[in-house]
C-alpha cells in the first residue's frame, strides 16, 4: 500500500482568493524569519556568519521536548512502525521544512512552549506552505479562515494570502496553541487535540467525562477519529526525532542557525528580477515567498516591502541590486482583462510588450475579469542613469549608437557578455552624462 494512502487513512490533514488593489500585510508579533535591512551591512554579515554554525538543530529541539511520548502505547507504536517502514518519508518532509524549522524551534523556545509543536506542520501540511484542504484550511499550519481572522492574519487578497505567509501563519498558530493550553489549564495534549478538532469539541468531551465520573485525560476522551489519530502521530514523530538511531532512521543534518531571512526593500520588485539578482531560480524564490500570489511583491499602503531569500545569497542580492538601480525605479500595476481583450490589445493599452506580459504573468486563455501585472518604468535623472526597455529588433550595437555609448560599457553596466541574449521587455541601465534620448 502506498504511503500516501496510508497517511490518508490515518487522517493526515492535507478558498478562493479575494481581489484587492492593495495588500495590508500585518506584522506578526513574533517573527519566525528574521528581517534585515540591506543598508545595514553589519546585519548581513552577522546573520550570514550565524548561518555557518555547525551545531545541530536536532540537539536544540530535543532539549525543548517536554511531552511524554508514550512510546509503549499501541497507538503510538503503530505510527512509529509506519515511519520505520517508510524512513524516506521523514527525510523528505524534514528537507521540505528545513528553511523554517530553525525559526519555529527558536520561537517555541522563546515562548517556553514544547518544541514538539515544531513537528505539527509535518502532520498538517507536510511542511508545504501552499497546502489546502477540502475543508478550507490553508498553509503550513492549515489555518481555517475564522482562526486566521481571530489571530490577526491578513485577509486574502489578489496579491497576498496571509495564511500562506510563514511569519503570519506561524505567529497565529502558536498564539492559538498558547491560548488553547491556557484554556485547558496547561494540558498540552488537550490543547493540541483542540487545535485539530476545535476547543468546543474537546471541551464537550471533557464535560461529558466529568458528568460520568470518568478520567478527563486525552486518552480517555471520546473524540473524532481524526483527533484520536492526531496525537499518537505527533508523539510517534517526536519519539523518532528524539532517538532516530533506535528506530533505524537517519535525519538530515540541519544547523542551529537561520537559513533564510527577510530583506527590506524600498519599492515593489518583480520576483523574476529578484531571483536573477539573488542568483537563484524563480521557483526557489516563489517557494520561499509563498504568501505572494503574483510575480511581484504586493503594493503596500505602509511602504514596507520585503523578500525572503537564502541567507547565503543576500550579499549577492545586495551587490547586484546596487549595480542595477533601475530595479528600484520600476512600479508594478494591475490590469483587469475586459471583454474582447487580447494579449496584443493589452500590450497597446499598457505600453508593455506581449513578451513582457507573458514573462510576468501566468497567461493561458484570457478571461474577462482576470488580473495581470505589468511594469511601469521611470527614467532616472539624465545626469545619472537612464532606463531602457528592450524592443523588437534591438541589439547592443543599436542601443550603443542610440545613446552614444560603447557596447563594452553596456555589457559592463548590465553584467552582459558577447553571447548574452536580449529579451523584449527586459530593462537595462545606461550611464550617460548627456540628456537621454527617450524611447517613443
Amino acid at each position: 500500500m502506498k504511503l500516501s494512502l496510508i497517511l490518508s487513512r490515518l487522517s493526515l490533514v492535507s478558498a478562493a482568493m479575494l481581489l484587492s488593489a492593495c495588500a495590508v500585510i500585518k506584522p506578526p508579533s513574533h517573527q519566525v524569519i528574521p528581517t534585515i535591512a540591506l543598508d545595514k551591512p553589519e546585519q548581513i554579515i552577522a546573520i550570514t556568519q550565524q548561518a555557518q554554525s555547525s551545531d545541530s538543530l536536532w540537539t536544540v529541539m530535543r532539549s525543548g521536548f517536554t511531552l511524554d511520548h508514550e512510546e509503549n502505547d499501541p497507538r503510538v507504536q503503530a505510527y512509529i512502525k509506519m515511519y520505520q517502514n517508510y524512513p524516506s518519508y521523514i527525510q523528505d518532509i524534514v528537507l521540505q521544512g528545513q528553511p523554517y524549522l530553525y525559526g519555529i524551534v527558536t520561537l517555541l523556545e522563546s515562548r517556553n512552549m514544547p518544541t514538539e509543536l515544531a513537528l505539527l506542520p509535518i502532520i498538517e501540511s507536510g511542511y508545504r506552505p501552499l497546502a489546502r484542504s477540502s475543508a478550507g484550511a490553508v498553509g503550513l499550519w492549515q489555518l481555517m479562515p475564522q482562526t486566521a481572522k481571530r489571530f490577526n492574519v491578513s485577509s486574502d487578497t489578489w496579491w497576498f494570502v496571509g495564511r500562506q505567509s510563514i511569519n503570519q501563519s506561524t505567529d497565529a498558530a502558536l498564539n492559538y496553541l498558547a491560548y488553547l493550553n491556557s484554556y485547558f489549564n496547561g494540558n498540552w495534549l488537550l490543547a493540541i487535540a483542540a487545535y485539530n478538532s476545535g476547543e468546543g469539541t474537546v471541551k464537550m468531551a471533557v464535560n461529558y467525562n466529568i458528568s460520568q465520573n470518568l478520567p478527563t485525560d486525552f486518552w480517555s476522551l471520546n473524540l473524532p477519529q481524526q483527533t484520536r489519530n492526531y496525537i499518537p502521530q505527533l508523539l510517534a514523530l517526536a519519539a523518532v526525532i528524539d532517538d532516530p538511531s533506535k528506530y533505524g532512521i537517519t535525519l538530515p543534518a540541519i544547523p542551529n542557525a537561520p537559513l533564510i531571512a527577510n530583506v527590506l526593500l524600498s519599492k515593489q520588485m518583480s520576483l523574476r528580477d529578484a531571483a536573477r539578482l539573488a542568483g537563484i531560480s524563480q521557483s526557489q524564490l516563489l517557494s520561499l515567498n509563498p504568501g505572494y500570489t503574483q510575480l511581484a511583491t504586493p503594493p503596500s499602503n505602509t511602504g514596507t516591502y520585503y523578500l525572503t531569500l537564502p541567507i547565503q545569497q543576500i550579499p549577492v542580492f545586495e551587490q547586484n541590486l546596487q549595480n542595477e538601480p533601475l530595479i528600484d525605479q520600476t512600479q508594478w500595476k494591475r490590469y483587469i482583462v475586459r471583454r474582447h481583450d487580447t494579449i496584443e490589445s493589452i500590450s497597446r493599452v499598457t505600453g508593455v510588450s506581449t513578451t513582457t506580459l507573458r514573462q510576468y504573468n501566468r497567461i493561458g486563455r484570457l478571461r474577462r475579469g482576470q488580473s495581470l501585472i505589468y511594469p511601469v518604468y521611470t527614467y532616472l535623472p539624465a545626469s545619472k542613469n537612464i532606463i531602457y526597455s528592450i524592443r523588437t529588433g534591438d541589439t547592443l550595437s543599436k542601443i550603443a549608437r542610440k545613446f552614444n555609448v560603447r557596447v563594452k560599457d553596456l555589457q559592463k553596466w548590465n553584467n552582459l557578455n558577447a553571447h548574452s541574449r536580449l529579451f523584449v521587455g527586459e530593462i537595462i541601465t545606461i550611464r550617460t552624462r548627456a540628456a537621454p534620448e527617450k524611447s517613443s
